[in-house]
């Protein structure tokens, strides 16, 4: 698949805090965790994330240089409680081996339906996400 470049100041999850450092409630990374920890409730907001944030999730979901795993959990941490993704790094260390797998294993199967989705539908975009 051919990557999709967006300008940053276009991703929403960039417009919704995700990456921010400053001025955040150090509890939030609880919301996380109950999210991580919820395999099947992180399927539905993936769901969300994908026809919500089209612009954040082709610029990462195309580029092969980013862990699309990781950034589709933070991503499901921001978009569904405004949860940055240093506290959502926080909560992931909290989480054992097997609720690490069972929630990479969620996020990975939904990844996959994005990308199969996509191989079908065509690559209709160019590089910068403007149809040809």
């Amino acid at each position: 698949m051919q990557r999709i470049f967006h300008e940053f100041v276009e991703w929403e999850d960039y417009k919704k805090g995700m990456y921010e450092t400053k001025n955040i409630n150090p509890e939030l990374y609880k919301k996380s965790l109950s999210l991580l920890k919820n395999p099947e409730k992180l399927k539905k907001v993936c769901l969300k994330v994908f026809e919500n944030w089209t612009i954040a999730t082709e610029e990462n979901l195309t580029n092969d240089q980013c862990n699309k795993i990781a950034w589709l959990g933070q991503a499901c941490c921001c978009y569904e409680y405004g949860v940055p993704e240093i506290l959502t790094k926080k909560a992931w260390n909290m989480i054992d081996e097997f609720g690490q797998f069972r929630a990479n294993k969620a996020v990975n199967i939904m990844i996959q339906g994005w990308l199969e989705k996509r191989k079908k539908q065509g690559n209709q975009l160019d590089i910068y996400g403007k149809e040809n």
